[in-house]
C-alpha cells in the first residue's frame, strides 16, 4: 500500500480551513487540486477522503462527496462587510470613502441588515476598547434617535467624521464626546461636541481589535 504523504494532507486541510474562513463555503475539489498543485483529481479525492475518515472534515448528506463547511460557519448566515475607509477616534477629520477591502462575517456575529466598516485612527475612544487600526462594524442609520452610551460614527461640520459616545447632561441635554484618558496632539483633552454639531451616519455595533497594538 502507497504511505500517505501527511505532509500534502495537512496542506489540503489548511488550505479548506482558508477556504472557508475566506468565503463562507467549502471548495469544490478542482480548487483543491489548483491550490495544492495536484495532477490527478482522485488523488485529491483520496485525501479528502481520508480527511473525513479521520473526522477532520464531514460528507455532506445526499451529495456525490461534498465537504461541509466548519459547524461555526454552517451554522449560520454570512454577510459581507466592506472597509470603505477610515474614521477618526479624536477631533473630527475627513474620511476616506474608498472600498479596499471586503470581509464575509457571520451574521451571529454583527446581525442581519446592511453594514460598513471603518478603520480607527486615534486615542479617543481608548475606554470603549477601540484603538488605531481597529476595524468598526458601523450600521447606517438615518434619522438617528439619541440614546445615551451609544457609540456612533457622527459626521461633523458636513464632510468631517469620527467616533463618539451619546452622553446625556443632567438637564436632559444629550451631546457627543471621546471616552479615554488620552489627550490630543497639543495636550488638550478631546472636544465635546452639542447633537445640532454633528449628523449621525452609523452605530458602531462591534469592533474586531488588533492585538499587535499601534
Amino acid at each position: 500500500m502507497k504511505p500517505i504523504n501527511e505532509e500534502r494532507l495537512q496542506r489540503v486541510l489548511e488550505f479548506i480551513q482558508a477556504f472557508e474562513r475566506e468565503t463562507g463555503r467549502s471548495p469544490k475539489y478542482r480548487e483543491i487540486q489548483k491550490e495544492i498543485g495536484q495532477t490527478s483529481l482522485n488523488m485529491v479525492y483520496q485525501d479528502v477522503t481520508r480527511l473525513r475518515e479521520r473526522g477532520l472534515i464531514r460528507e455532506e448528506a445526499n451529495t456525490r462527496g461534498g465537504i461541509v463547511p466548519d459547524d461555526r460557519l454552517a451554522s449560520g448566515e454570512m454577510v459581507n462587510v466592506q472597509l470603505v475607509g477610515e474614521i477618526h477616534c479624536g477631533e473630527a477629520n475627513d474620511a476616506i470613502e474608498n472600498i479596499t477591502e471586503s470581509y464575509l462575517l457571520p451574521v451571529s456575529l454583527v446581525g442581519r441588515g446592511e453594514h460598513m466598516m471603518l478603520r480607527a485612527r486615534g486615542l479617543s475612544m481608548t475606554k470603549r476598547g477601540i484603538f488605531p487600526n481597529d476595524l468598526l462594524i458601523i450600521r447606517p442609520v438615518t434619522g438617528y434617535t439619541p440614546k445615551a452610551n451609544d457609540v456612533v460614527a457622527v459626521s461633523i461640520g458636513g464632510e468631517e467624521a469620527c467616533a463618539k459616545v451619546v452622553r446625556r447632561k443632567e438637564d436632559g441635554a444629550f451631546y457627543f464626546c471621546a471616552d479615554s484618558d488620552e489627550t490630543d496632539d497639543y495636550g488638550r483633552a478631546f472636544p465635546d461636541y452639542s447633537l445640532k454639531e454633528g449628523t449621525v451616519f452609523g452605530v458602531i455595533d462591534f469592533v474586531f481589535h488588533d492585538p499587535r497594538g499601534y
